[in-house]
């Protein structure tokens, strides 16, 4: 195939539009202004991850995020020789957002499950952004905060016998 500089552009140009679109869905950067999408779009990069590929190990500090583009993932926990799986993944999760907010190490490896194209944001890439732009910290913040509240709301919801079983898991949202 036979590109010219100009298609090659124009590409970049598609993939730039549709990061800042994806951006301005996801919720971790909704709230954020358009100016701070913009840089997003830009710091972001495209991965392609193989089925059996680990985007992230449980246990590693790697700092980044994830929104699933296309293919499918799965959440792994590993614990004494035994590996549970803890969620199911697919286009349009958007995952790893703490990470961006600070360091630390991962409760769970991501693994595809079939080929899986992800956007993925760096912290370092993130913290360079929170210096031009000082406002979207709290905003990430406030994210994550209606993020756990409502992941706790869900919790509660399907608790149909009662707290039987979650009395370990609710409360998270009382921090």
């Amino acid at each position: 195939m036979n590109l010219s500089p100009e298609t090659d552009e124009a590409c970049g140009s598609c993939e730039f539009n549709e990061n800042l679109n994806l951006f301005r869905e996801i919720p971790f950067f909704a709230g954020m202004p358009l100016q701070t999408h913009k840089v997003l779009a830009y710091l972001c990069s495209r991965e392609t991850y193989d089925p059996g590929e680990r985007l992230f190990q449980q246990g590693d500090d790697d700092g980044r995020a994830f929104y699933l583009l296309s293919g499918s993932a799965v959440m792994i926990h590993r614990k004494d020789q035994r590996q549970i799986v803890a969620r199911e993944l697919s286009a349009g999760d958007f995952f790893g957002g703490m990470a961006l907010l600070g360091s630390a190490p991962r409760l769970f490896s991501v693994e595809a499950r079939d080929t899986a194209v992800c956007l993925v944001l760096s912290r370092d890439k993130f913290h360079r952004l929170e210096q031009q732009f000082p406002d979207i910290l709290p905003r990430a913040v406030k994210a994550v905060v209606r993020g756990v509240f409502d992941w706790e709301k869900r919790l509660l919801r399907q608790a149909s016998n009662g707290l039987n079983g979650l009395d370990a898991i609710v409360g998270v949202s009382l921090l």
